[in-house]
């Protein structure tokens, strides 16, 4: 059995369908307990496209305040893992993984 780790939400999230990449689509990140935003600002083939980090301005609660698409010249290469059944950052296939479709930023205020 998988160790166990982060919140529920973000596990459930994370194992969500995925949608077809499209420019300006947002992107979300699921860490240990937080969850970070991506725009989709290139598509190099269906599997590989590259993603910016938004920024975004958090509240005392975690949630977000506000969004925008962050600095286009820290473009980010993420790819879709088979073996993993989600979208991971190129060289590291045991790192976060990424959901199409939804941008859904969090950081957890108890940490």
């Amino acid at each position: 059995m998988p160790k166990w780790y982060g919140s529920l939400t973000s596990r459930i999230m994370e194992k969500s369908k995925y949608s077809e990449p499209q420019i300006g689509m947002g992107v979300t990140e699921f860490r240990w307990s937080d969850r970070a935003s991506y725009t989709i600002v290139r598509i190099r083939t269906p599997k590989l496209i590259e993603i910016v980090e938004d920024d975004v301005v958090y509240g005392r609660d975690g949630y977000p305040k506000s969004i925008k698409p962050g600095n286009m010249a820290h473009k980010i290469p993420i790819r879709w893992s088979a073996a993993r059944h989600g979208w991971a950052r190129v060289g590291d296939p045991q790192g976060s993984i990424f959901r199409l479709g939804l941008r859904d930023p969090y950081n957890d205020p108890n940490f």
